[in-house]
C-alpha cells in the first residue's frame, strides 16, 4: 500500500495490460486481475526483454513453398519500464526457478538458468506458469470451462506442462545482459545471525547511502565498519 495502487496500476499498463482490466483495489497486489494468457504473455515479454515491449502477433511470417517471404511481422520494441527494474524482476524469477516454487524445472534444466513465475488462484481454480528461456516467453494456463477447482497449483499443473514442452523443444540458456547502475554486494551470515559484508567474496563493489555518500567498500574500509550494517 505504501508503494501505491496507482503506481502499480500504471506500471501494469506500461507492461502491456489493458487499463480497463485493472480494478484499483488492494487485492490487485495479490493478482486479482482477470487476464488472458495472451495479456500475461505480453506483460512478461516486456519484463524479460529488458523492459522493451514488442507487440505480440499470432502470425510471424508467410512463406511460399519456394522460400519466398510474402509477409513477416517485424514489431518495433519500445522501452516501457526501466531496464534495471525489468532486470531485477527477471533475476527474481530466475531465483524462483532455482530455489522457489518453480524449482521442479531446476532439477531437469539447471543448465538453462531459466526464469519463471507460478500462479494459483482461489480454490485452485486456475493454474498458471510463465517460463522464460533464452529464446522465448511461454505462458500456460490450466483451468476448467465450468470454473470449478482443478485441484492444481501453478507448480503442480501449468509448470508440469511447461516442463513437458521443454523436453520437446530444448530450451536455450537464459543470460541476462547486465544493466548499468546495478551492483552486487556479497554478504556472509555470522554466528549471531547478523549479516556482514563479505570482503572475501567475488564482489568488490562499494555500498552507498541514499544521499550518494560512501558507506562501505571492501577496498578502503575496515571490516569492523560492518558490525552495524543495518543501522543506516
Amino acid at each position: 500500500m505504501s508503494l501505491g495502487i496507482k503506481s502499480v496500476s500504471d506500471t501494469l499498463v506500461r507492461l502491456g495490460v489493458d487499463a480497463s482490466e485493472i480494478r484499483p483495489v488492494p487485492s490487485m497486489f495479490l493478482g486479482s486481475l482477470s487476464l488472458t494468457p495472451y495479456q500475461v504473455a505480453q506483460m512478461f515479454q516486456t519484463i524479460a526483454n529488458s523492459g522493451r515491449q514488442a507487440d505480440l502477433s499470432a502470425l510471424r511470417s508467410v512463406v511460399t513453398v519456394d522460400g519466398e517471404v510474402l509477409y513477416r511481422s517485424l514489431p518495433k520494441a519500445q522501452q516501457k519500464v526501466p531496464q534495471q527494474a525489468a532486470w531485477l524482476t527477471t533475476f527474481a524469477m530466475k531465483k524462483g526457478v532455482e530455489e522457489g516454487t518453480g524449482r521442479y524445472l531446476n532439477s531437469q534444466f539447471a543448465w538453462a538458468a531459466l526464469a519463471g513465475k507460478t500462479g494459483t488462484s482461489n480454490d485452485t481454480r486456475d493454474s498458471w506458469f510463465v517460463g522464460v528461456d533464452g529464446r522465448e516467453v511461454t505462458t500456460i494456463w490450466v483451468g476448467r470451462d465450468d470454473n470449478k477447482t482443478t485441484k492444481l497449483t501453478g507448480s503442480s499443473g501449468a509448470l508440469r506442462v511447461y516442463s513437458d514442452y521443454l523436453r520437446a523443444r530444448i530450451p536455450e540458456k537464459l543470460t541476462l545482459p547486465w544493466p548499468k547502475d546495478i551492483s552486487m554486494i556479497g554478504f556472509s551470515k555470522q554466528s549471531s545471525g547478523a549479516l556482514e559484508l563479505d570482503c572475501g567474496s567475488q564482489f568488490k563493489l562499494p555500498v552507498w547511502d541514499e544521499g550518494g555518500k560512501l558507506k562501505a567498500s571492501c577496498d578502503n574500509q575496515p571490516k569492523q565498519w560492518i558490525k552495524n550494517l543495518f543501522d543506516w
